[in-house]
Formats: C-alpha cells, structure tokens, sequence
C-alpha cells in the first residue's frame, strides 16, 4: 500500500471514529433526558399536551434553524431532516414564526440533499421543495 492511501484509509478510519462518538454523544444527550412530574400530569391531560410537548421538544432540537438526525453510514441528516419534519409539521398546521425562519434557512442552502456531504437526491428534494412552498419561498 503506498503512502497515499495509507494516508486515504487513516482519514477514513478518523472520520468513522468522529461519526461514532458524535453518534454516542447524541444518544447520551438525549437518553438523560428525563420528564419532570409536570410533565408527566400533561400526558394525563390528553391529546392536546402530549402534542404541545412534542412540539416544545421538536422546536428544542434546532440548532441553527435545522434539525439533525441521528448518524447513519452517510454522516448525519441534516437538509433532508429539517425538510421531512419542517415540511410534516407545516403540513399539519404546525405552522408558526419559528417554522418561517427555519424554511428561510433551508433556502440558503439552495440545494436538496441528505447532509452537505451528499449529491442532491429525489428524495430530499421532494421535502425541500414542498416545505419551502407553503412558506412561498422560490425554489
């Protein structure tokens, strides 16, 4: 093996190590997360809590005006996410102040993929483009 690829296969080996320990700081961050007693009294409530709850949480899990999802083989979802959970919430009358400015982000990035890494795919774009149209933001 020449130089070259060694070098190719330890930044490969590197990178695989970054996505796993992104992966397990996730999966810790979000398994410590624990539901108060009042909390629990609102999933008693009914329908319309548990909703409210989920949206709190969604709307918790922005960073930057995008969501990411959890690590796959391909890196971690970040376009293709925040169009599928922008684009089901908008859909679902979920809409608000905060769902705009997340669509207006999203259109910065003028292409539909997975995560930056990724070539834009059908997929992806479908939620693109669908979410950023209830928002009426050109495509």
């Amino acid at each position: 093996m020449n130089s070259y690829n060694k070098i190719k296969k330890c930044r490969q080996t590197i990178f695989s190590i970054d996505q796993s320990l992104l992966k397990s700081e996730q999966k810790k961050q979000l398994s410590s997360v624990k539901i108060s007693h009042q909390q629990n009294l609102a999933f008693n409530k009914g329908l319309s809590s548990a909703i409210e709850l989920a949206d709190n949480f969604l709307y918790s899990q922005l960073d930057e005006y995008l969501w990411y999802d959890f690590l796959t083989s391909m890196g971690q979802s970040s376009f293709w996410i925040t169009g599928y959970v922008g684009f089901n919430l908008s859909e679902n009358n979920c809409s608000n102040n905060l769902l705009e400015k997340v669509a207006a982000k999203l259109s910065k990035i003028n292409y539909a993929s997975y995560n930056d890494k990724m070539i834009q795919d059908a997929d992806s774009s479908s939620f693109y483009i669908s979410f950023l149209s209830r928002y009426n933001i050109p495509v």
